[in-house]
């Protein structure tokens, strides 16, 4: 099932929006950790129907770093557990 871009499928993203603008203000290098997720959890998500809820926040926050840091200014680090 591809992406649902629909409004209501957005995440509240103001808190990393102001990080990384506190970030650029003071020159510091923002680097974002995603806690892995074990495979059995994602596949679950999967028998849910779930799958996309993950990769959707994933894919929003990558925009937001994208379009609003520096190139060199934030890292996010992302571990699948197997």
């Amino acid at each position: 099932m591809p992406f649902n871009t629909v409004a209501e499928n957005t995440f509240d993203l103001s808190g990393l929006r102001r990080m990384i603008k506190i970030a650029q203000e003071h020159n510091i290098e923002l680097v974002l950790f995603f806690y892995p997720r074990h495979a059995y959890s994602l596949e679950m998500d999967n028998q849910c129907g779930d799958q996309d809820t993950y990769w959707r926040a994933m894919k929003q926050i990558a925009s937001l770093i994208e379009t609003e840091a520096k190139p060199d200014q934030v890292r996010g680090l992302a571990i699948l557990q197997l």
